[in-house]
């Protein structure tokens, strides 16, 4: 190893890397290089250049002729500038400059060469190299330009990175700091099952000493990209639900799972109290539904024996005074209203309770002309008019369960005739949907319905106006739960003063 101290070189180099600039101060330069005539001849060049008197800083020059002795060199003493000749006895072309840049980053390196090569120029700026150049075709000034910029450079380098590293670490801290605050649990977990990360909230969720429980193994199985319910138990002793998802992460540059804890036992109390209140509430209306149709029959025999002998005593009202025979005429026609009530709640009770319905293409004309027979004393007291299609025995056939769908009609014909106009003109008809419904309907020439009492008219115990008339109310709200049952819907299209058009849809068949 040679020193070579060169006093009174003026050379600029912009700010130092530790001092500022001044007239006396010392950069100290490590050669690499193995030849001893070409040191040699550097030194001699640099103190021709030192006798022209210029003004610059000392330059103090420490010679090595192998990379071993360069590390050597670098361990012991500081160094503010690498010039580095690719060639040497323990380093082929680059490898001497990538073991330096490797060990000491921020030192800039001017590469020395007798081998005028792009590519191997390009290589060597991209390992970290400051500057490449050839050594037949430097003169001093030219070199002196290119130490000056190399270690203006690694400064600004060395600022720059350092500037980085301090926000990178705030940054680090800033992140740490939320990930501490989270009320969720996070945890970095190895592919092994060993925890090599955890913030306080996953120690608290599982009871883990915060002080240990990195390296302890993490007691539940994790599958990736999965999400699974688990249970666990906290410091304070209360058992926890608690939802983990788990994705695949790198953890110093090694696979690892990232494992995200969030408490859901409030929730699952919730949901298991909801299932436990609609098993109840099952079990509540089965009773009342059974209760429903025990009371409903229980009524309707007795009840039927009250309007036989009222019929009996009505056949005999000539024989009664004035009084007696409306006093009987009111007891037929109440009771026969009781019966009708009665017969809707067996309906309702029936439609809840049915489950095991046997559906069936249904002929729908068939219906029709049951329902229209079966009203014929209501059409005859009405002086009603029911206007069929001509194309009713040729209606598309539908899904449903026939009984039920006999009652939605007679309440639709029922409540046309009640209550359309003077006399009652019923128009019956059927249209088919592109969803693959048909959809069916009962125009009347009543008064209309206004959209206020359209809203709640489906609802229970709502009536048709005028509200003085006969009736409880359940007969929409029956029908509706029938053809919501059946999969399909109820409707109704009416205007004030120019009718109602009441509907209902079924799925073809």
């Amino acid at each position: 190893m040679s020193v070579y101290r060169a006093t009174s070189l003026t050379i600029h180099f912009g700010l130092p890397r530790k001092l500022p600039v001044m007239s006396n101060s010392e950069l100290k330069v490590l050669l690499v290089e193995d030849d001893i005539d070409y040191a040699s001849l550097l030194h001699l060049r640099l103190t021709r250049v030192q006798a022209k008197g210029a003004h610059l800083p000392e330059l103090q020059i420490t010679h090595v002729r192998s990379l071993a002795e360069a590390l050597a060199q670098l361990s012991s003493i500081a160094i503010d500038l690498i010039l580095l000749d690719i060639t040497l006895p323990d380093a082929k072309e680059l490898e001497g400059l990538e073991r330096l840049k490797n060990l000491y980053p921020y030192i800039p390196v001017v590469v020395l060469t007798v081998t005028d090569n792009d590519k191997l120029a390009v290589a060597a700026l991209q390992l970290g190299a400051q500057d490449y150049l050839i050594k037949d075709e430097i003169d001093i000034l030219l070199l002196l330009r290119a130490m000056r910029h190399a270690v203006t450079r690694g400064d600004l380098l060395a600022a720059k990175e350092s500037k980085y590293i301090q926000e990178l670490q705030t940054s680090d801290a800033n992140l740490q700091n939320i990930v501490r605050r989270i009320s969720d649990g996070i945890a970095v977990v190895s592919i092994s099952g060993v925890i090599e990360f955890a913030n306080p909230a996953f120690a608290a969720f599982l009871g883990i000493n915060q002080n240990e429980y990195i390296g302890q193994t993490f007691a539940h199985t994790l599958t990736d990209n999965g999400v699974s319910e688990i249970q666990a138990q906290g410091h304070d002793g209360a058992l926890r639900t608690l939802e983990m998802h788990v994705s695949s992460v790198l953890w110093h540059d090694k696979e690892a799972y990232l494992v995200l804890l969030h408490e859901i036992t409030s929730q699952k109390q919730t949901v298991l109290a909801m299932e436990q209140y609609a098993r109840e509430l099952e079990v509540h209306n089965e009773d009342l539904d059974a209760f429903a149709h025990t009371v409903a029959h229980n009524l309707k025999a007795p009840l039927t024996h009250i309007i036989l002998a009222a019929d009996l005593l009505d056949l005999n009202r000539d024989a009664m005074d004035g009084d007696c025979g409306q006093y009987v005429k009111t007891i037929v026609n109440y009771s026969r209203k009781m019966t009708d009530i009665i017969d809707e709640l067996l309906l309702l009770a029936e439609v809840r309770a049915r489950e095991d319905l046997l559906l069936l293409p249904l002929n729908m004309a068939r219906l029709v002309h049951d329902v229209e027979a079966r009203l014929k004393s209501l059409i005859l007291q009405y002086n009603a008019q029911i206007i069929l299609p001509d194309d009713i025995d040729e209606w598309p056939k539908v899904i449903g369960y026939g009984p039920w769908i006999e009652e939605v009609w007679a309440n639709y014909l029922t409540n046309g005739i009640k209550f359309g106009g003077r006399p009652p003109r019923i128009k019956v008809g059927s249209t088919s949907l592109p969803n693959g419904t048909v959809r069916f309907w009962v125009q009347d020439n009543g008064e209309g319905i206004t959209p206020e009492e359209q809203r709640n008219l489906f609802q229970p115990f709502a009536r048709l106006r005028p509200f003085g008339t006969e009736g409880q109310g359940l007969g929409l709200s029956i029908v509706r739960r029938i053809i919501e049952k059946l999969g399909g819907e109820v409707g109704l299209e009416s205007e004030v003063g120019r009718g109602s058009t009441f509907s209902f849809t079924l799925p073809l068949a």
